[in-house]
């Protein structure tokens, strides 16, 4: 995968990251995680679709998300 790639995939990520916090909080992700924290679950998203062998679509991203959201 090109690096182009990888990096619009990251960028996507974060956004629906800070998205999902602001709709289920009212405040965004740094709000309540550090940066460090936000890397390592998009680290932990990517190793569960490695674990999948699947190519997740926004759905499962999302849901990802939410899980990780509500659990704290």
């Amino acid at each position: 995968m090109f690096n182009a790639q990888l990096s619009d995939r990251r960028n996507r990520f974060f956004e629906q990251l800070h998205q999902e916090f602001l709709f289920l909080t009212g405040y965004g992700t740094y709000a309540y995680i550090n940066s460090y924290d936000a890397n390592r679950l998009y680290e932990a998203y990517l190793e569960k679709q490695a674990l999948t062998n699947a190519d997740f679509g926004v759905d499962k991203q999302i849901n990802f998300i939410r899980d990780f959201i509500k659990s704290r």
